[in-house]
């Protein structure tokens, strides 16, 4: 095929040629026109020629493939499976880029010598991260964000909405600087389920299980230099939020709404009336999760919440993304 189009585009330079001459043009305008018009065949026709070549291309800056994971058999009988990308070969192929790799360094160094208790800039001055095992024993170590969010692939008001709507979870590099952190060219792709299909314990048991790996026997950095990895929270919006610590995701008509307290709907716009400081809500929800904690018997959604208030600031497993909206939050409904 490539011989084709070689003989193809000869011919129509000859041609070109040809005609040019018989118009009376001397052989070096000829030559000018000629040699213009043939420049973009060899492009059309080289190492980008065909769909092929063009994904190998593609693959060739630090492409890491995804795995495909089997979650098991769904009750139509077809395979449910999710992808997820291997998470040391993408932070191999990430630091891999030496203006990444600097940025890294220049921070671990600098929380090293530079650390003040009286100015709160970043997460690395909060007392869950100070308080991490993992982090104090390795204070060199990579600190991964993982954030999770759901995306729709056709048309979000149409008759397939949510039919196939993708979960995703991608990460982030705390080591970097906050205007790098959040960029889109360092955010990398973790997994991609369908939410249909999603179960949380498969999806992010298999990350977990990456993430344990790394913890123990690091990434490659650079050659025989291995540098270790953990996560430090999981961020999301709201229903995200919800979805992963296994609470109501429908904020629209359920009774109980709020991962963080007990609230009733009905009682909600009393509550915002009623409420006269934030220092009185919060000693309302101690008693109340003193009352919980007294209880010999509670049912799920109570403990959970007892659990969501016990813990407060001392172990975060995840934090929401004060970037949705609310209004996108009440057009979600409860997850079949």
């Amino acid at each position: 095929m490539t011989y084709i189009d070689e003989h193809g585009t000869n011919m129509i330079l000859t041609q070109i040629h040809d005609i040019l001459t018989n118009l009376g043009l001397d052989k070096e305008q000829v030559s000018k026109v000629t040699s213009q018009l043939s420049f973009p065949f060899p492009r059309a026709s080289g190492k980008l020629a065909t769909d092929y070549r063009r994904k190998q291309f593609y693959k060739l800056p630090g492409y890491v493939p995804s795995k495909e994971i089997k979650m098991g058999i769904g009750a139509d009988g077809k395979k449910r499976v999710f992808h997820l990308v291997p998470i040391d070969a993408s932070l191999t192929a990430m630091l891999s880029d030496k203006a990444i790799s600097s940025a890294i360094i220049e921070d671990i160094q600098k929380r090293a010598s530079e650390h003040n208790k009286n100015i709160y800039e970043d997460f690395y001055n909060g007392s869950v991260f100070q308080n991490n095992h993992f982090f104090k024993d390795n204070p060199d170590a990579l600190v991964s964000i993982l954030y999770q969010d759901e995306f729709e692939v056709v048309c979000p008001i149409g008759a397939a909405k949510n039919k196939y709507k993708i979960l995703a979870v991608y990460y982030s590099v705390g080591n970097l600087p906050p205007h790098l952190r959040s960029d889109p060219k360092n955010i990398q792709l973790v997994a991609l389920c369908r939410k249909k299909y999603f179960n949380a314990e498969k999806v992010f048991g298999a990350i977990v299980e990456d993430f344990l790996k790394i913890e123990k026997y690091g990434v490659e950095v650079s050659p025989n230099v291995f540098r270790k990895a953990g996560v430090v929270f999981i961020s999301g919006d709201n229903l995200g939020s919800h979805s992963l610590g296994g609470y109501v995701e429908n904020f629209s008509r359920s009774i109980f709404f709020c991962r963080y307290c007990l609230i009733e709907r009905k009682d909600l716009n009393n509550f915002r009336a009623q409420t006269n400081g934030e220092e009185e809500e919060i000693e309302e929800m101690e008693e109340e999760v003193t009352d919980l904690l007294d209880l010999s018997d509670t049912d799920g959604s109570e403990a959970e919440v007892s659990v969501c208030q016990d813990n407060g600031d001392e172990d975060i497993e995840s934090g929401d993304d004060e970037s949705e909206s609310e209004a996108e939050d009440n057009d979600e409904e409860t997850v079949e």
